[in-house]
């Protein structure tokens, strides 16, 4: 079994949102890592409502994410991750219609 500070200081993140063009968060978008600085297995998320969404970081390196949905299309960005995590915005081309 892990010690808690072993699981500590393993538990490194890549989180961010997904905002269409107006800045709008999306949810359901399909995040996905497309390059890490090590093997890692198929990691992926949904977003929330709030078009949050965090996937586990293996180790601290340069990672590029990715999002895509059915009807805004998709994005891409770079991060660095540290030793604690490390932020992302995704900002599709394309922006939801105002409901009626």
């Amino acid at each position: 079994m892990e010690s808690l500070s072993t699981v500590t200081a393993t538990a490194r993140t890549l989180s961010g949102t997904v905002l269409d063009a107006a800045g709008t968060p999306v949810a359901g978008a399909r995040v996905y890592l497309v390059k890490a600085p090590g093997a890692v297995p198929d990691t992926a998320a949904l977003t929330g409502a709030d078009g949050r969404f965090v996937l586990g970081a293996a180790q601290p390196g340069d990672y590029e994410v990715a999002c895509s949905t059915d009807d805004l299309g998709s994005a891409s960005a770079r991060a660095v991750v540290g030793a604690r995590g490390t932020m992302v915005e995704l900002r599709l081309a394309a922006a939801r219609p105002p409901s009626r």
